[in-house]
């Protein structure tokens, strides 16, 4: 398909009939363009009304929507933050944001001692 530089807006324009990728082309670019329908028609020398049939037409047969879903599988993410702390031993202690500094103080002992 074109780009809308290269596309020519005088043969667009003159066509008796377009073909739906014409009209998906032309309603991209208008849909780009951020004009109005009627500002978008005038500047192209389009018939407004064209434009408004197409847009209708694609949409009600879905000619017009190129979005694909796709499924996706979704991991659970734990969003309660951890402390780790590496001892020199090289254990790893994950400790829980809600952890009992008391009860954290004793096991580095323990483990300080143990090693």
């Amino acid at each position: 398909m074109e780009t809308t530089e290269s596309f020519d807006w005088a043969v667009a324009a003159s066509r008796a009939r377009w073909t739906a990728a014409v009209a998906r082309q032309v309603l991209a670019a208008w849909s780009a363009s951020g004009l109005s329908r009627q500002e978008f028609a005038d500047k192209h020398g389009i018939h407004e009304q064209r434009l408004y049939n197409w847009q209708r037409r694609l949409v009600e047969t879905g000619a017009g929507n190129s979005v694909q879903f796709r499924e996706l599988a979704v991991q659970a993410v734990s969003l309660d933050p951890r402390l780790e702390v590496v001892l020199p031993s090289g254990v790893l202690l994950r400790v829980p944001s809600s952890f009992d500094a008391t009860a954290v103080t004793r096991l580095l002992e323990i483990l300080g001692h143990a090693s």
